[in-house]
């Protein structure tokens, strides 16, 4: 896939790491977690939009999986994405990004110093290693950055430009923008707090690891990053299931936390509504697939869950 420049989103940039924050460390473990659990699709069951019918609703709903860090939107800016929007009640995210107050809280929380510095927490020799990768793609040292958490570097050094080829954002905010353009209205799954308290609960050893994974083969994260954008881009979402096998490391442990009993709440939530209420469901690609993901679930609940390609 050829990788096209995108405009920094008029949206403070602090803002967009925050979010990146809670959703692209989200997406990066359902690809490790995939591993145990991905259900085989067939091939005409690839896709990111999914029509949900059937249990005598009147109005249909969909789900459409995002990615949370993408080059383009005209990929996912085309006139079925478009038309579905239009066509629902209620655009449901993670988090509702169109609500002045989560972003406020979202900014306060960029802004926020972890309890020790990156210099308390990893090793003179780990530090090395870190600050030649910042010196490689933020162009800044390691003395400068002392004051983010592990998971805020890697969040900072994957959105770089010069590590993804682009100023990459997450289709989340595009999905956002249409929801107002059609003046259709907006609600978050999740409250920024709840997703703040899970990444919380990963311990520290575990964030050291990822930051030290990226930073000892930066270019190795590159090339299998820009090949799941790849993926991505050709609606392919076993895939990404397939890609996962490949290149992820062990952290299946994190699973049921982190991706299978949100996914349950949500369909807990959705599964009643869907009866009254036609949504457009926009979620990380990651909470579709699997035994515990929104398709089958939904499925379990008698829905009918087709594929749409665009």
């Amino acid at each position: 896939m050829k990788l096209l420049p995108m405009k920094p989103h008029t949206m403070n940039l602090k803002t967009i790491a925050t979010l990146t924050k809670f959703t692209v460390i989200a997406f990066l473990l359902f690809v490790n977690s995939s591993i145990a659990t991905a259900q085989d699709l067939t091939q005409e069951e690839d896709a990111l939009l999914w029509k949900v019918s059937g249990k005598e609703i009147t109005k249909s709903s969909y789900l459409f999986g995002t990615i949370h860090l993408y080059c383009t939107k005209d990929e996912v800016d085309n006139p079925t994405i478009n038309k579905t929007i239009q066509e629902t009640d209620l655009v449901a995210m993670e988090l509702n990004l169109n609500d002045i107050k989560v972003l406020m809280t979202m900014f306060k929380m960029a802004m926020e110093k972890p309890e020790r510095p990156l210099n308390e927490v990893l090793t003179a020799e780990q530090l090395e290693i870190v600050d030649q990768t910042c010196r490689q793609i933020l162009k800044d040292s390691i003395e400068n950055l002392l004051n983010k958490s592990p998971q805020n570097l890697m969040t900072t050094i994957m959105m770089s430009p010069s590590f993804v080829g682009c100023y990459a954002l997450p289709i989340d905010f595009f999905i956002a923008d249409l929801s107002k353009k059609y003046k259709i209205k907006s609600m978050g799954l999740e409250t920024i707090g709840f997703q703040d308290s899970l990444l919380k609960s990963v311990p520290d050893s575990v964030q050291n690891k990822w930051l030290m994974d990226l930073c000892q083969n930066p270019d190795k994260a590159q090339v299998e990053l820009k090949e799941m954008l790849s993926i991505y881009a050709k609606q392919n979402g076993k895939g990404i299931y397939d890609y996962a096998l490949k290149v992820s490391p062990e952290m299946n442990f994190f699973q049921n936390e982190l991706l299978d009993q949100r996914n349950i709440k949500w369909v807990e939530y959705l599964s009643p509504q869907f009866q009254q209420t036609s949504f457009f469901v926009a979620v990380g690609a990651g909470h579709l697939g699997g035994d515990k993901g929104l398709i089958n679930l939904l499925r379990q609940q008698g829905y009918t869950v087709t594929p749409i390609r665009y």
